[in-house]
């Protein structure tokens, strides 16, 4: 039994906008567990020989939830520049990367590191045939669970259109010879079948975690989107998802180009083709969703269709400011996912919350809709609402996950001292990541003084370096050298996509109204 505890405890715990705030508060655990939140001298009654870490000058708080996530090492680290989303789906492809265990306990230790304590993990790395993602999965659960990281993890689905929205075929079609060969064969080895990634890889993934009742790793499904899939494939994964009772997650309206695409699909928004389908509701979230309209807005909060925001992505990819004022307002569910470390690849989930807010911020407003009190509730029990970890994560509770950060009350408001007007408006507007001083994870702390406490973060970043500095393997080489060769015709299909025959764009940018 251990009591963490501090000048106060924010629980997590919701009425309304308002969060609970135990002031001299503790956190009694048992195991992996939250026995009891009070007041720290009615802790001491209850629990007179509980051993006590944290003093007047800490704050406790949930640890959070990243709800996006995609790779470990942050892409901007690997040699990733800004550009527009559909770009980046095939200039990524060129970029080495290292091995998928050393990535995934690199980027769980960078996380942790920052108190990301759950990550919502949608895996998209295809390293050769299908038959072999199983073994993938595996490699990444297990180095999450080395790490001391609760993990949600689900491969995105795709059945078509991998590298234009276009088509697989038109587009190899329309390539030269020998270099469309090449190509159809590079895509060939990323398709699936449907019924394997269901029956195979999901039911299985989910059989092996006991039917998603381990404390580590639990199973979800991930329609990518809707270019990069089938109707007949969005409603199968759904009508397996209710058959399970997982939750699903699912990109969308990302970018511009995304919204035209859907309109020449569907003859109308990409929302309303989903609704038509009969799969909104309040076991999908949608990730991005920047270019909703108010009609679609409207669409969501009806069915009670969570959005998870990544505005560092989204600025860095040029796809815009999503709705999320206007979201609140209606009443759709938001949560919030990095997708891949924030604009400084450090992970720094408090940076991201001010940038929420600072770009939904409406100029002259007065009264904020994006408060700090819904910024902390998205980065923790909201984005744990899309996990199969939800009700068990996200705040401190008895009974639920002993998932928590230490702060260092005293440094974060110094030199003044707390100005308020509440503890969670301190914790948002002055908080950073090297204010923590413990993470703790099912009860064990994981990072102390932001050292990881079980892994050598130095360790394998040399050996990430050390894999990066040898030669490719042949076969790397040869998939290298066909995507660098492919790429001229890639953009200059995107140089053409969405314009009308006098030249000009069918989309223009999306501001922060």
């Amino acid at each position: 039994m251990r009591i963490y505890h501090g000048a106060a405890v924010v629980t997590g715990r919701l009425t309304g906008d308002v969060h609970e705030v135990v002031e001299r508060g503790g956190v009694a655990v048992d195991g992996e567990r939250v026995v009891a939140v009070a007041p720290l001298t009615d802790l001491r009654d209850r629990f007179p020989r509980a051993e006590e870490a944290g003093g007047p000058d800490r704050l406790i708080m949930p640890g959070f939830v990243d709800g996006h996530h995609h790779q470990g090492v942050a892409p901007i680290r690997l040699g990733a520049r800004a550009m527009s989303l559909e770009r980046v789906f095939t200039h990524r492809r060129i970029l080495r990367g290292p091995a998928l265990y050393e990535d995934t306990l690199y980027g769980a230790a960078e996380m942790l590191g920052a108190g990301i304590t759950t990550v919502n993990h949608l895996h998209v790395g295809r390293r050769g045939p299908w038959e072999r993602w199983r073994d993938d999965a595996e490699t990444v659960i297990r180095a999450y669970r080395d790490a001391g990281m609760r993990v949600n993890f689900t491969f995105n689905f795709r059945d078509q259109n991998r590298l234009v929205y276009d088509g697989d075929g038109w587009f190899s079609a329309r390539l030269p010879e020998p270099l469309a060969g090449e190509m159809r064969e590079f895509l060939g080895g990323q398709e699936v079948p449907l019924s394997s990634y269901l029956d195979e890889l999901f039911v299985g993934l989910w059989e092996a975690g006991g039917g998603n009742t381990g404390p580590h790793a639990r199973v979800s499904l991930a329609p990518h989107n809707l270019h990069w899939c089938s109707d007949d494939a969005i409603r199968s994964i759904m009508e397996v998802a209710g058959e399970y009772g997982v939750h699903v997650n699912m990109h969308l309206l990302e970018s511009p180009r995304q919204d035209l695409y859907a309109r020449t699909r569907t003859g109308g928004s990409a929302v309303a083709h989903l609704r038509d389908l009969g799969v909104l509701g309040e076991n999908l979230t949608l990730l991005h969703a920047v270019w909703t309209t108010e009609d679609d807005i409207a669409l969501l909060a009806e069915a009670r269709t969570r959005v998870c925001a990544s505005v560092s992505s989204n600025l860095l990819m040029g796809s815009g400011v999503a709705p999320l004022n206007l979201m609140r307002e209606r009443g759709v569910p938001l949560s919030l996912g990095l997708d891949e470390g924030g604009l400084n690849s450090d992970w720094d989930v408090f940076a991201d919350m001010r940038l929420v807010q600072g770009l939904q911020h409406t100029p002259g407003a007065e009264d904020e809709v994006i408060t700090p009190g819904v910024l902390l509730a998205m980065a923790t029990g909201g984005a744990a609402a899309s996990t199969e970890f939800r009700g068990e994560i996200g705040s401190l509770e008895p009974g639920r996950y002993a998932d928590l950060l230490v702060l260092d009350w005293e440094r974060l408001n110094a030199p003044v001292g707390p100005t308020g007007p509440a503890v969670v408006d301190d914790l948002v507007y002055k908080a950073a990541r090297s204010h923590i001083r413990s993470v703790v994870v099912g009860g064990r702390e994981v990072v102390r003084d932001g050292t990881h406490v079980t892994v050598d973060k130095d360790e394998v970043g040399a050996e990430i370096h050390r894999q990066l500095s040898a030669p490719p393997s042949h076969q790397d080489e040869r998939r290298l050298a066909t995507l660098r060769r492919v790429l001229p015709y890639v953009d200059a299909y995107w140089d053409g996509y969405g314009r009308s025959p006098d030249g000009r764009p069918r989309y223009g940018p999306r501001g922060c109204a």
